[in-house]
């Protein structure tokens, strides 16, 4: 049956009662302070985003949990919440039937898919180092769905292929950052090379450890086992995995220690401070980005209210531009 109501017009049901599908990414049951009645709590998505909903504690039922990573049918009241996103009051929820299941992947269409896995393999072929090309090469083939993986589940680039985007964006800004500096920022006393096959290595496993952390699209959800550890720890991880299991051209210690200080310097720390320029290049590209991302986020909440707003959750103005600028 084809999908009739996205999250993207649920505005147009504002106080309305709907029947709708979406997937279930996300259900928790809440039990607040102060006596008040138990909840629960979830997220649903369907290709043109997330919205979150509640099923209060009279309607819950112990198979609603059965039903996460599925496509449901709801009955819900659209609502908005203290801060003004929208939000659904559900009144009853089961699974669905008859329903294409491209209807609920927020992710790359397959043009889009197909550029970056193009310009990751580029920038993966154009590094000139054997040992970080072999050992970046290897980690990237030996991944069976980097396509359909996100790069976090609630943040920045929560999306089937979000992963991929997030890491070919960063890699390209890095590069961009070195060529300008190694064009344009030019002191006649000294000539010192930057060391490009580092930052690109660096950059393409900085964050590599998110194949360890989460499961794929559709589900999308934390690998239990990967809870103890940070990304930082398992990409770190990941790259010594690599490191002793595919062993047809070795990697310098020096080399790896220099590759391991760059995906340090991006989690960095009071301990911990970049001993060389590529390092401070990856470490402002990858914060660079996620501050760009994080207020592109709130421009497009706030996308129906042109100007110069106040967003009471981000504590701040924005700017949002008109759709004719």
């Amino acid at each position: 049956m084809p999908k009739e109501i996205f999250v993207a017009n649920i505005s147009d049901y504002f106080t309305k009662t709907l029947e709708a599908t979406f997937l279930l990414r996300e259900i928790e049951e809440k039990e607040p302070a102060e006596s008040r009645k138990k909840y629960y709590n979830i997220m649903l998505q369907d290709s043109s985003g997330i919205v979150w909903g509640t099923i209060w504690e009279e309607l819950m039922i112990d198979s609603h949990k059965d039903l996460k990573g599925k496509v449901v049918s709801i009955k819900a009241l659209v609502t908005k919440d203290a801060q003004g996103a929208f939000r659904l009051i559900v009144r009853k929820m089961e699974a669905a039937k008859n329903f294409l299941m491209a209807d609920y992947i927020n992710g790359l269409a397959e043009e889009e898919r197909k550029r970056f896995m193009e310009i990751l393999w580029k920038y993966i072929r154009s590094i000139k180092n054997d040992g970080y090309r072999y050992l970046v090469t290897s980690i990237y083939e030996n991944i069976p769905d980097l396509e359909q993986l996100p790069a976090t589940l609630k943040k920045h680039h929560n999306f089937s292929g979000g992963f991929l985007v997030y890491t070919a964006s960063v890699t390209c800004l890095a590069n961009y950052m070195l060529r300008s500096l190694s064009c344009y920022n030019i002191n006649p006393s000294y000539k010192i090379p930057y060391h490009a096959d580092l930052l690109t290595a660096g950059a393409l496993l900085h964050a590599i450890g998110t194949v360890k952390k989460y499961t794929p699209s559709p589900d999308m959800h934390r690998i239990p086992e990967s809870i103890p550890l940070s990304l930082y720890e398992l990409s770190i991880q990941q790259i010594q995995d690599a490191v002793c299991r595919y062993k047809d051209v070795e990697i310098g210690e020096e080399e790896l220690n220099l590759l391991l200080h760059m995906v340090g310097c991006v989690y960095e720390n009071a301990t911990r401070k970049p001993l060389l320029r590529e390092s401070f290049i990856l470490t402002e590209a990858v914060r660079l980005h996620e501050q760009i991302t994080f207020l592109e986020y709130f421009i497009h909440e706030n996308r129906d209210k042109p100007g110069m707003i106040y967003d009471k959750i981000l504590g701040n103005y924005l700017y949002v531009p008109k759709e004719d600028i």
